[in-house]
């Protein structure tokens, strides 16, 4: 009997698992990428739009920071916020945050 190939058969080599599993988390981390990108958009659509009402950036960026930080306890819980607090402490700590940064 011949085999056919099919996108969705992958055979019993586990080599062939093992590339499906990276095929896989190569298009999570694209569509995660996307999401990323059109967030930030948005946020800063919006971000612009506040601003051009006149409020000032520091007013922006704690009610920013207490609805995201509010939201994420709400919808995964004290861990995910402590987990992110930790992150961007971390980052803030590298420089990530500095306009002037520069990636070399």
């Amino acid at each position: 009997m011949t085999q056919v190939w099919h996108p969705l058969h992958f055979g019993h080599c586990p080599e062939s698992i093992l590339m499906h599993a990276d095929a896989t988390e190569n298009l999570d981390l694209l569509i995660a990428e996307e999401k990323n990108r059109v967030a930030q958009e948005v946020f800063h659509d919006a971000w612009q739009s506040a601003l051009e009402e006149g409020i000032e950036v520091e007013i922006l960026a704690e009610v920013a920071l207490a609805n995201a930080l509010t939201l994420l306890h709400g919808s995964e819980g004290l861990a995910a916020v402590e987990a992110l607090l930790e992150t961007v402490s971390t980052r803030l700590s590298c420089g990530h945050f500095d306009p002037e940064r520069r990636l070399q």
